[in-house]
């Protein structure tokens, strides 16, 4: 409910003079990071022009990036975050900060802001080493995370000659271990990309026949088996 009456003062009052600098004062001050997002989004869209709305917003995402929150309001300000600055500097290094900083990491802040690099970015010469850093030398980045940017690369860098190689090292090396049965693991999201964009490569049926006998993971097993059967 309280969410509800902060995007209806936004809309129906956005022309009073205290609207604003009560949304202020509440994504600031909030005890709730939900409803925190909720203000800071209101303000994204109806207030972008305002001089001190994208420092809030820079300032929000950097205090409150690594607390954990399942609900899309945090992933849809981040994506209005890259959308609505995305030629302004310091949205791109709000967004690296929050793949790069090794504390408190956060799945749900954090895929987002891989896709919204990959799209928006793409062109940039930091980006893809800093995926690819997400994938092969971070620790403490949650699977999902590493799925996305595996997703991400081979969607944004399909045709480069180095493609199929690193899309193998990924199946071949991403370190998944399964805790659950309902997770994805990385190794599998490279391979079904390998099948899909090489299938006639002789490299593909290799590498299905190794991780059908070799794969730690049991499903992953069972998915290299089901693609050997299916092969004419």
């Amino acid at each position: 409910m309280r969410q509800t009456a902060v995007q209806e003062i936004a809309h129906c009052w956005k022309d009073e003079p205290d609207t604003l600098p009560w949304l202020k004062q509440q994504a600031q001050s909030n005890d709730s990071l939900l409803e925190q997002a909720t203000v800071a989004r209101e303000i994204a869209r109806r207030w972008q022009d305002e001089p001190d709305t994208l420092p809030l917003l820079q300032q929000w995402a950097q205090l409150n990036y690594y607390r954990v929150v399942r609900h899309k309001t945090v992933k849809e300000l981040i994506r209005e975050l890259a959308f609505l600055w995305e030629n302004n500097p310091d949205t791109l290094l709000v967004l690296q900060e929050i793949l790069l900083s090794n504390e408190y990491k956060n799945e749900y802040e954090q895929y987002p802001a891989v896709v919204e690099l990959a799209r928006n970015w793409k062109d940039n010469p930091e980006i893809l080493p800093l995926l690819k850093h997400i994938l092969q030398s971070d620790e403490y980045v949650n699977e999902n995370v590493r799925c996305t940017a595996i997703e991400e690369i081979a969607r944004g860098w399909k045709n480069e000659p180095w493609m199929l190689e690193f899309l193998r090292n990924c199946a071949l090396n991403d370190p998944f271990e399964r805790q659950a049965i309902f997770e994805e693991n990385p190794r599998k999201i490279a391979q079904e990309i390998i099948i899909e964009q090489y299938p006639n490569h002789p490299d593909t049926l290799s590498l299905l026949q190794d991780r059908a006998e070799n794969d730690s993971d049991e499903q992953l097993r069972e998915f290299a088996q089901q693609k050997l059967m299916e092969l004419p």
